[in-house]
């Protein structure tokens, strides 16, 4: 049997499951970037964490109910695969995540997020009514229905998981379908109580979960879309001195120039005169100038330095997101950044009159 992640029925074409199932574990690894990490996390646990959400958010597809779906021949509930999947991965991550994770404590709450993750893949990000909600039974007996059915079904399954990832041949797909071993497991069941209030309570578990929710999400719909996630680009800070000097040809007002060069020239120079160990450690740097003073190009030029010396110290390329009040100030930064960027790399903008559909950079971004 051919399993399918997504299925056109104009077109009659099918995503195989596996391509998915690899496609989104590595993207959702490779946009991690080295710099990554929580207080109690580093980077390569975070790393093996997104690519096995990556890999296991779909596995509840390989049922015959989500298959029969996707061809028009089911409808009902058990068609839904996340939270099964969420199962999975929580009790796969259970017999992993151990042997690199020394502290018990953070072990369950990383599992638990994660489980999290993969649940509200297809929905909106909340810790609210996941076991306080009415009917549980019904929702552990469609649970269960999915589950048996995945397991009659494992060695096709396995057969189709090993092709793209040979290591998965002989995995133990009853241990990880085995719902009472979840349902019975204190940590499990308690962690939201104990995240929202009790001793466990702690904000970098919010942006934990915003980071590797907002990861596979993207990574999910690029994939099913046939997209790429492109890697960012940086472009020299001397763009912005270049489009200085043609902007400024003509003007009469020598004194007004001199001080504007002046004052960019000092601003670049506070920049050039950080150390590495400076822009690693030191997350926020604060440019003041005053008014006039020609702060919207200065200010981008700065960025473009930055960029490109934590390219150089951190092996990736950070992007430049500039926040301005008022659409009308938005605008004409926009038209400053296209004059320096060129076709050299791509500017989204973005307000709540901005007609993103039209935005030909997207294509740049993801094509």
């Amino acid at each position: 049997m051919k399993y399918l992640a997504h299925f056109d029925k104009d077109k009659r074409y099918g995503q195989p499951l596996n391509e998915h199932l690899k496609a989104v574990a590595e993207m959702c690894t490779e946009i991690v970037p080295n710099v990554v990490k929580f207080k109690d996390m580093d980077n390569d646990i975070i790393k093996y964490l997104a690519y096995n959400i990556g890999f296991f958010h779909d596995i509840g597809k390989y049922s015959n109910f989500f298959q029969e779906y996707l061809i028009g021949n089911y409808k009902g509930s058990y068609k839904n695969h996340a939270h099964i999947s969420a199962c999975f991965s929580y009790l796969f991550l259970f017999d992993k995540v151990k042997m690199i994770c020394k502290n018990e404590n953070l072990m369950y709450i990383l599992m638990y997020l994660c489980y999290i993750v993969v649940r509200m893949h297809h929905n909106s990000l909340t810790l609210d009514r996941l076991f306080t909600i009415e009917g549980q039974d019904v929702m552990w007996q469609e649970l269960n229905v999915i589950r048996q059915n995945l397991f009659e079904n494992q060695h096709q399954i396995l057969d189709d998981l090993s092709s793209i990832a040979p290591n998965l041949k002989d995995l133990d797909f009853s241990t990880y379908l085995d719902l009472e071993r979840l349902k019975g497991n204190k940590y499990f069941m308690n962690t939201p109580q104990l995240l929202k209030m009790g001793r466990f309570a702690d904000e970098q578990w919010y942006f934990f979960l915003i980071y590797m929710f907002s990861l596979l999400v993207d990574s999910d719909k690029l994939d099913s879309a046939e997209l790429v996630h492109r890697s960012g680009k940086s472009i020299s800070h001397s763009r912005v001195a270049k489009y200085l000097a043609f902007k400024d040809k003509g003007s009469v007002d020598k004194t007004l120039l001199l001080k504007r060069e002046n004052a960019r020239r000092e601003m670049m120079n506070n920049v050039d005169s950080l150390t590495d160990e400076q822009i690693k450690n030191s997350r926020f740097f604060i440019i003041t100038a005053p008014t006039g003073i020609g702060k919207t190009l200065s200010s981008l030029q700065c960025a473009l330095r930055l960029q490109q010396r934590i390219q150089d110290i951190e092996e990736y390329v950070p992007k430049i997101i500039t926040a301005i009040p008022f659409i009308n100030i938005i605008e004409q930064t926009r038209k400053e950044y296209e004059n320096v960027i060129g076709d050299q790399a791509s500017l989204v903008v973005h307000h709540r009159l901005a007609d993103i559909a039209s935005n030909k950079n997207l294509a740049k971004i993801y094509r």
